[in-house]
């Protein structure tokens, strides 16, 4: 059916969308059972796994949007707590940067940069104009560029 490096791929891929390991291999496993579980014989499967982890994924953001807005008041009142070293320690300045993404950002800069799909081919998976893709993917440079430099400035300030 699927060798390791498709696995691999589409566990990157459900780890792309959700920042969170364990949320990423469920992510692949209920879609493959998902998918196992209908019998019928798909030209494309990882093209379609990766739908169906998507549209899962999406679903469930959805469906938590409440709980979000409750574990965001939370964080940012223990965030308030934090300690001083804690606060000159971040963790990493890329997961900083990617948290600024939204999902749809998110899974743009990873289809298009890591998984290195053309615009056209990554225009053509989510069914929007390449035009779009190609503003949108320069914004987010320019975006990143800017947010990278002002948290280095920051950064070396505090040292």
């Amino acid at each position: 059916m699927l060798n390791n490096k498709q696995f691999n791929k589409l566990y990157r891929y459900g780890l792309s969308l959700c920042q969170n390991e364990d949320r990423a291999y469920d992510l692949l496993q209920s879609s493959l059972e998902k998918y196992l579980s209908k019998d019928i014989s798909i030209e494309h499967p990882v093209a379609y796994l990766r739908t169906m982890m998507r549209n899962q994924y999406f679903d469930e953001q959805r469906h938590q949007k409440l709980h979000l807005v409750k574990q965001n008041d939370l964080k940012e009142n223990q965030d308030a707590f934090k300690s001083l070293e804690d606060i000159y320690i971040e963790q990493d300045q890329i997961q900083h940067l990617l948290d600024e993404l939204n999902d749809e950002e998110r899974e743009l800069m990873f289809l298009w940069a890591v998984e290195e799909y053309s615009v056209q081919e990554v225009a053509n998976m989510q069914g929007k104009p390449k035009g779009t893709l190609l503003s949108k993917i320069h914004r987010l440079k320019q975006r990143l560029t800017t947010k990278f430099a002002s948290f280095l400035e920051t950064k070396s300030e505090t040292w």
